[in-house]
């Protein structure tokens, strides 16, 4: 009989209400086992986050786990919302057909909303 293998790699899903994107936005966090030597992990955010499914994200980085290629990082997914193509860009320079014209907007949610959210949500001290 196969026994099935835990999983190294937690998935958890969060939404947070962002003021600066005025629209709730998913994040899906991918949680490794965290470090026995109490050093904090490193932090990847990926735009995108809904397409990590489609991807087979999870798998990818549980065999880089097993096979000792990945030191630990908590992965943070940020699903896109109805108004992608105006919030990702380069800050304050939308391009000709104005795509990008919410990026700073988006900027401020990484720093302000995003990354506060995350340290309370891990306990990790600022």
């Amino acid at each position: 009989m196969l026994m099935k293998k835990e999983a190294l790699i937690r998935e958890e899903r969060q939404t947070i209400h962002s003021r600066q994107l005025n629209r709730d936005v998913i994040i899906d966090f991918f949680l490794p086992p965290m470090p026995e030597d109490g050093l904090l992990p490193s932090l990847l955010m990926i735009n995108d986050g809904q397409d990590m499914q489609d991807m087979g994200f999870h798998a990818i980085i549980e065999k880089l786990y097993e096979s000792g290629e990945l030191n630990p990082v908590v992965f943070v997914a940020i699903h896109c919302g109805k108004d992608r193509k105006l919030e990702y860009g380069t800050a304050g320079h939308p391009d000709y057909k104005n795509r990008g014209a919410r990026a700073g907007r988006y900027t401020v949610f990484v720093f302000e909303e995003l990354l506060p959210f995350i340290r309370k949500h891990l306990g990790i001290p600022e």
